[in-house]
């Protein structure tokens, strides 16, 4: 069963190139000194420091097999995935960098983890700066204007995205809004001061109440865990116990709940409607099939989900 918990609980590529140097020269620096110097292997600091300068030098493709080359090499792996995150990020697929940064933090010793993370919340700022085809500039710009106006029997929220941080995420709940996959749901899970939790297709037949919370599009998304907190209005996917679980059912935080920080995808905020949050939160609430008290005793129904431009919500 889907739950919100697994257990219930811009800058240059030039200056960026700089930035990630010091950084690889700061923990190359760190572990020669633990390690004893001449530890390393030459040609990974050479193929590593060869892609940086290629990278400043704005010549990607060059930089990116560079890099690949480097990835390759068993020392210092998660070096080479940074570099790699950042020639993705300045190729535009911000998703394939925000794996690569996923991979480098993965593989980084805990006391290199902080400056990965760093790289990581330089990206997501940042954002793609290679051309892109004349005549998309302005669509990308209006899909990053656009925000969400979900309808409820208790009343509006509204919710702008964060497409830096989780582009594909952000994507997916777009698409299924404007096929009015959410129309005719509801807030099937509800636990005051935690999250209020919906998406589940199932919901929008009580006749399949014993499956809520287990209802998807029929296919799985990646996750894209990030920096973002996981405070008060902010709109999360829900998954199982894999972190590639997430189809279509999400949850918006009624408290602060950093231990579901890096662990779920984070992709929005309320900018409207925290009135209509709390109102949902206080819907009373029985003990659902799983034992937990979350349950409402009367549908919340979410009416429809509809994609608009933000500047014309007021």
């Amino acid at each position: 069963m889907k739950t919100a918990m697994t257990n219930p609980p811009t800058k240059t590529l030039r200056q960026l190139a700089g930035v990630l140097l010091a950084i690889l020269l700061c923990c190359a620096s760190g572990r020669t000194q633990e390690s004893g110097a001449g530890t390393e292997p030459a040609d990974y600091d050479h193929l590593v420091a060869s892609a940086l300068s290629l990278l400043g030098q704005g010549n990607l493709d060059q930089a990116q097999q560079t890099a690949k080359r480097a990835i390759k090499l068993e020392a210092k792996r998660y070096e080479a995935y940074a570099v790699a995150a950042k020639i993705a990020s300045g190729q535009g697929a911000a998703g394939e960098a925000g794996d690569l940064v996923q991979k480098a933090l993965e593989l980084a010793p805990e006391e290199s983890k902080d400056k990965v993370r760093q790289l990581a919340a330089m990206l997501a700022q940042r954002g793609p700066t290679t051309q892109t085809p004349a005549g998309t500039e302005k669509k990308d710009s209006a899909a990053a204007n656009e925000v969400a106006v979900i309808k409820t029997s208790a009343g509006d929220m509204v919710i702008e995205f964060w497409p830096d941080a989780a582009p594909k995420t952000v994507e997916n709940f777009k698409s299924l809004a404007r096929k009015g996959f959410y129309d005719g749901t509801a807030f099937h899970r509800i636990i005051k001061g935690f999250m209020i939790q919906g998406g589940d297709p199932n919901t929008k037949d009580p006749a399949k109440e014993a499956l809520w919370g287990s209802g998807d599009p029929g296919y799985k998304i990646k996750a894209e865990f990030n920096d973002h907190p996981h405070r008060r209005g902010v709109i999360s996917m829900a998954r199982s116990q894999h972190p590639d679980s997430a189809g279509s059912q999400f949850f918006i935080c009624d408290g602060d709940a950093p231990f579901l920080d890096h662990k779920y995808t984070a992709f929005g905020r309320l900018i409207k409607g925290d009135n209509v949050l709390g109102k949902i939160a206080d819907t009373p609430v029985t003990v659902s099939g799983t034992g937990e008290r979350s349950k409402p005793t009367t549908r919340v129904e979410v009416q429809t989900i509809k994609i608009v431009p933000a500047d014309s919500v007021k």
